[in-house]
């Protein structure tokens, strides 16, 4: 008779966390994403960025509505003896629903190729982006008309 009860319980229970609104909700699918970094090809300052994709869209340019688009907030680089570089790097970037930090990873071959993987940074959203997760790669290339630096960062990422 106990067990039945305890059996009975558990499921009105597990019926009742289903029921209910808010945090037991489950969260939306991960969704297809690319973000897009601008670099001054002169001083290496932060420019614009974008993002473009089924889990959101943002941005920030130069003299736009908001003074600071995106900052890097910390940066280590080792090189190697085969002629390659190792770096880390943490942004955090503004836009118009909040903002949030990427941590990139990333290796530069000193062949003219540098690429790695990125990761949205856990806790760091605010605004719209609270709760955001993801993760993709990433690579680098010179825009031939500016000289800038663009970064084409392509992964998936999830509001939690």
């Amino acid at each position: 008779m106990f067990a039945r009860r305890v059996g009975l319980a558990a499921t009105l229970l597990s019926l009742l966390l289903v029921a209910l609104p808010g945090p037991f909700v489950s969260a939306a699918a991960p969704a297809n994403e690319t973000i897009t970094l601008i670099r001054s090809g002169d001083d290496r300052a932060e420019l614009g960025w974008s993002a473009s994709g089924a889990g959101f869209t943002d941005g920030c340019q130069p003299g736009g509505t908001i003074d600071l688009c995106w900052t890097t907030d910390l940066a280590n680089f080792a090189g190697g003896p085969f002629h390659f570089v190792v770096a880390e790097v943490l942004t955090t970037h503004y836009g118009a629903h909040g903002s949030f930090g990427l941590r990139f990873e990333g290796l530069d071959r000193h062949d003219g190729s540098f690429a790695g993987s990125w990761e949205l940074i856990a806790g760091s959203g605010t605004g719209e982006y609270t709760g955001l997760t993801g993760h993709g790669g990433w690579s680098w290339a010179p825009d031939p008309g500016t000289g800038n630096g663009v970064f084409t960062l392509v992964g998936q990422v999830q509001l939690r």
